[in-house]
């Protein structure tokens, strides 16, 4: 066994495939045809403003109860939502004239959204505290006339 010298295997195949695979990589980049740029991908162009409305929109949304499992209690935080409504409202203000076009439609799309989920919220809000009261029994009355 010493007298073998171990046999060096040199891949050469796999820088030939690298450099085939550079080729057509470059070939259907010159053979394609230019798209219009109206057309873009969905997401594409989803910047960061775009992912800081979606954040607080869904962060909105638990506060309304409006996540959960079927069958579980819903939580609701009316004055947390309406914080975060007020928030996206206020930054609507702050940026006025310095979004692009898309932006701008989506934080306005997502203001209004919320604020309609957030007054039928409130209405069902009410509702059950109107239904609450009634059900409970009167509470003896604790007012004494001192006079007497």
């Amino acid at each position: 066994m010493s007298d073998e010298e171990p046999k060096i295997i040199v891949d050469e195949d796999w820088k030939t495939q690298v450099e085939r695979e550079k080729q057509q990589a470059l070939e259907p980049a010159e053979e394609a045809p230019e798209e219009p740029e109206e057309f873009t991908e969905p997401g594409e162009n989803f910047t960061i403003f775009d992912s800081l409305v979606s954040g607080i929109a869904a962060q909105t949304m638990v506060s309304l109860g409006l996540t959960g499992e079927e069958g579980q209690q819903v939580q609701v935080d009316m004055n947390y939502a309406h914080h975060l409504i007020s928030t996206l409202i206020m930054l609507q203000e702050k940026t006025a004239g310095k979004l692009e076009e898309g932006e701008a439609n989506n934080l306005t799309e997502a203001i209004g959204e919320l604020q309609r989920i957030f007054a039928i919220r409130e209405e069902q809000v009410l509702e059950m505290q109107q239904e609450q009261q009634a059900q409970a029994p009167a509470p003896e009355s604790n007012i004494f006339d001192l006079n007497q």
